[in-house]
């Protein structure tokens, strides 16, 4: 047993608890969400691109059956921008299942 198993067996356990299993409901990736992205890297030239991608920083809406808040889609639209102007071939957003509270919106 590794050092930290028992300890990563409660986290999880914890996680599972509270319904904060968000990051595993994607699983498996390469034959999910991700499918269409893993095989695009495949083919990339990267030296084509400036950057590997965009990260678009989280700014989740605070009010309940909001999707997405105004900076939020400012932020994105921003990145699909620059995606369009052959910048980087990916663009990444961070933060999912966050604002509010445990939403359903990632």
């Amino acid at each position: 047993m590794l050092f930290f198993e028992p300890l990563l067996k409660v986290c999880i356990a914890a996680m599972i608890e509270q319904g904060r299993d968000e990051s595993a409901r994607y699983e498996p990736l390469a034959d999910g969400e991700h499918k269409k992205a893993l095989e695009k890297m495949a083919n990339i030239d990267w030296d084509d691109y400036e950057y590997p991608l965009l990260i678009v920083p989280c700014y989740g809406p605070d009010e309940e059956g909001i999707a997405l808040s105004t900076y939020g889609k400012i932020r994105c639209q921003a990145a699909v921008r620059r995606y369009h102007e052959g910048v980087a071939p990916f663009i990444l957003t961070s933060g999912g299942h966050v604002h509010p509270d445990r939403t359903p919106y990632c």
